[in-house]
């Protein structure tokens, strides 16, 4: 008899195994059909990104002619694809970014029509190009994207060539030409920053037109794809079309054409990459040109071979004239003064041959009045005598010994320029060093630094150092000296029985064994008290108070240690007392400084009576220079001598140094000033917030229900790496914040996010509202990962308010915010 049940048991195993077979032959056709074509979308998208970020690149080098300073941009070289679960993706795709030589801009039959110290006839330079190169699995004939020049173009693997941007050299009557030196390759399957920097640049403009009016000016642009450019030029007016062909060789092809007859406005940069660093200022200098001949004070400007203007060139002058300055400053300008028409100037640059004679003219000279290539004020250190730590015999505007381990270092304006920036350097960091290195003029036009002499620096050592501000500089030549020295203050003061007495301003420097001796010696010239010191400060020193009497001169005196060699003394009255009394005002500050319009910073100062102890009941008055108010304009010091008041700014302090002066009711007692700056606020950002569970109702979403929470918002206003969590349960979530009272101007919105988006087909939207709840921008995250984004905004006036919506397309997603912030782009 035949078993049935075991016939039905193989038909099951039958149709599993069969069904197995659809499912596997299923996810095969899959990953054959589906999983390319899906990959080749991604790769597609990415290539779109990549070349928007190329863009930025060649805006970023293209600004640098007329003054921009180059920056760091990002680009994607690589994709990931979206994770799979049954199926498998190839690795990562790569790409690479990197510099080639082209050969040489050249420039013939061309001559400046400014002055004929301008060399541009037959000008040439080499420069360099860059290419990203894809290497995409799927999308095979993704295009080479290059630059060259400032035309950045595709070229496909079928020869096929598309430009992304025009080309600069030739527009109308302008020619732009920036060149680009330094080796860079890098690949990666990740996003990279290409750091370029502006190593000649100026907003400089040289007219030049054809040397001959039959032989026009050739221009020959190396290239290695001659049909872009011959398309491109062939759009410009100014370009004879029958003179463009093909020139160069074949390791290094070009293209060469001609313009047609007429003046032109020529600008040049060069920019930096990769490796490249810029040579030193002497060997950059190609020219010098006159910029004001007229007497009393004339005007040269040392220049490169782009015609921009070099700094910290020493100059040397052998004629008439005194020279101002005996390097350039940072519009690469000397001024010669002290002149008469009819005098000559003759400068030279040390180790150049470049040098410039001219006879000075009758008129107008500069004398500081600034008209677009003067400088509108003049920039002049002040001479640094007076402090410890300088020779005062040996030391002037132009030169100083210095004697001490640091000094300070002061800059003025000829005509005040309140709020201006400051810059200050060195030539020779192992001799010394400044800080801070940047500041703002004050409302006498001044800004300090200190200069600190290395550890390292031998006696006899020398170090330039230079100030620059507006569109000039100055320079002072600092010689460090070894010898012993020192200095002290002694002030006269009032001690209690038995009390000791105070020596200021302590200071010594190359004392043998490093260490000094104070000595107080009575008006016999006994002495009474010492004291054995090993660093500069302030020193209380125990007195034998048998051997003076109350109201006695003392005298201070420092010693080199061993008391051989004198180095200071100063003499005081010295008064015995036990009636304590208010005597000085001591420790003002300001809690915040710097603070912007309609913040407030709290000044707080310490009332000290003889003995040093703090002084309880003195009454002061606060006044202040500013515009802003005080919450109160007296107080009287707590038992702990402490006064104080609250200044809050006023929009007319902007871009000023607010002074709160404290004065007390006694006369003996010194005023003290407490100085706060006061900027325009530059950075926004958010201070309130709406998501599901609660917030106003003026945030967005402004039609419609929010959704999910919004975790340590706090972390969103700093840049501490801690991010804001955004997350919902059963909806996507939908959460506005809200940045109040934001000024005038245009903005980068700076978006540093990561993203966890649920499903592959996900994405989150960010969309900027102004406070009439019109959108103004909006941006589109549909990939995971850490990224910075930033997007372009005007805000129409002052207070507004900038709504931010986050919103997401499924539950579940997940958005960290670590950073949202307006940065202002005016500062």
């Amino acid at each position: 008899m035949i078993d049935r049940g075991d016939e039905r048991a193989v038909s099951a195993v039958i149709g599993a195994v069969l069904l197995l077979g659809i499912v596997v032959t299923a996810l095969a056709l899959y990953q054959v059909n589906v999983v390319p074509d899906e990959n080749q979308a991604v790769e597609y998208e990415h290539n779109q990104q990549t070349q928007s970020q190329l863009q930025e690149l060649r805006n970023t080098i293209v600004s640098v002619p007329g003054g921009g300073s180059g920056g760091a941009d990002s680009v994607s070289l690589g994709t990931n694809y979206p994770s799979r679960t049954m199926t498998v993706n190839p690795p990562p795709s790569s790409g690479t970014l990197a510099s080639e030589p082209l050969g040489e801009i050249v420039i013939e039959n061309a001559t400046s029509i400014d002055g004929d110290e301008v060399p541009i006839e037959n000008w040439a330079r080499e420069t360099y190009g860059l290419t990203y190169t894809p290497g995409y699995n799927e999308y095979r004939n993704a295009p080479t994207t290059v630059f060259e020049h400032g035309l950045l173009y595709n070229h496909h693997p079928n020869n096929a060539t598309i430009p992304i941007d025009n080309q600069i050299v030739i527009d109308g009557d302008e020619i732009t030409i920036v060149t680009m030196t330094g080796n860079l390759s890098t690949s990666s399957s990740s996003t990279v920053s290409v750091q370029t920097r502006a190593f000649s640049t100026s907003s400089n403009t040289v007219s030049v037109a054809q040397v001959e009016d039959d032989n026009p000016i050739t221009m020959t642009l190396p290239t290695s794809n001659f049909e872009a450019w011959n398309a491109s030029l062939r759009e410009s007016d100014a370009v004879l079309e029958d003179s463009i062909e093909e020139a160069g060789t074949s390791e290094q092809p070009a293209i060469r054409f001609q313009l047609v007859n007429q003046s032109y406005s020529l600008r040049m940069a060069e920019v930096g990459i990769g490796d490249a660093t810029r040579a030193d200022a002497v060997d950059r200098v190609s020219y010098m040109t006159v910029v004001d001949e007229f007497a009393p004070t004339t005007i040269v400007e040392v220049r490169d071979t782009f015609n921009n203007p070099v700094r910290n060139v020493e100059i040397t002058n052998e004629g008439d004239g005194d020279l101002r300055s005996t390097s350039t400053g940072s519009n690469g300008q000397v001024r010669i003064g002290e002149l008469e028409t009819g005098d000559t100037v003759e400068l030279s640059i040390d180790g150049s041959d470049v040098d410039i004679e001219f006879e000075v003219r009758a008129g107008s000279g500069s004398g500081g009045e600034g008209d677009g290539a003067t400088p509108a004020y003049w920039v002049d250190w002040q001479d640094p005598s007076g402090q410890s730590g300088v020779d005062d015999e040996e030391c002037s505007a132009n030169t100083c010994v210095v004697t001490g381990n640091e000094i300070d270092l002061t800059m003025e304006t000829d005509d005040v320029a309140d709020g201006a920036r400051v810059e200050f350097s060195v030539n020779d960091t192992s001799v010394g060093t400044v800080s801070p290195n940047t500041g703002w003029t004050d409302s006498a036009g001044t800004n300090t630094t200190t200069f600190t002499v290395d550890d390292d620096a031998e006696d006899g050592d020398s170090v330039k150092v230079y100030t620059s501000s507006g569109s000039d500089g100055d320079t002072i030549v600092l010689t460090i000296s070894r010898e012993p020295d020192g200095a002290l203050t002694f002030n006269d003061q009032t001690i209690p029985p038995e009390g000791a007495v105070e020596v200021e301003d302590v200071w010594f420097s190359n004392t043998e064994n490093g260490d000094a001796t104070i000595v107080i010696e009575n008006s016999s010239g006994y002495e009474i008290g010492s004291k054995t010191v090993e660093e500069d400060g302030l020193y209380t020193v125990d007195l034998d108070h048998d051997e003076f009497n109350s109201g006695e001169t003392l005298t201070a005196i420092l010693y080199e240690e061993g008391r051989s060699n004198a180095l200071d003394s100063d003499a005081a009255t010295v008064t015995v007392t036990d009636e304590p009394t208010a005597t000085a005002i001591e420790n003002a500050g300001a809690s915040d400084d710097p603070i912007s319009p309609g913040q407030t910073t709290t000044i707080t100062a310490e009332i000290v009576d003889q003995f040093g102890d703090n002084y309880e009941g003195e009454t002061v008055t606060f006044t202040t220079n500013g515009d802003g108010t005080l919450s109160s304009e007296t107080d009287t010091s707590s038992e702990n001598g402490i006064v104080q008041t609250v200044y809050e700014a006023a929009e007319t302090d902007s871009e000023d140094e607010v002074t709160i002066t404290i004065s007390s009711e006694s006369p003996e007692v010194d005023d003290e000033t407490v100085t706060v700056s006061v900027v325009p606020q530059t950075e926004f950002v958010p201070n309130r917030y709406r998501d599901g569970e609660g917030g106003d109702s003026d945030i967005p979403p402004f039609d419609d229900d929010p959704a999910g929470t919004l975790e340590s918002f706090v972390n969103i206003q700093t840049a501490d790496n801690s991010p804001a969590t955004f997350t919902s349960e059963n909806n996507p979530f939908k959460i506005g914040t809200a940045t109040d009272d934001v000024n005038q101007g245009t903005y980068t919105l700076e978006l540093d996010i990561d993203a966890s988006i649920h499903q592959s087909s996900g994405e989150i939207n960010v969309v900027i509202f102004n406070s009439e709840e019109s959108e103004i921008d909006s941006l589109t995250f549909d990939t995971e990962g850490r990224e910075t984004t930033t997007t372009t905004i005007d805000v129409e006036s002052d207070g507004e308010t900038i709504y931010v919506l986050y919103e997401a397309s499924h539950n579940h997603d997940e958005l960290s915010v670590y950073t949202q912030r307006l940065i202002s782009e005016e500062d």
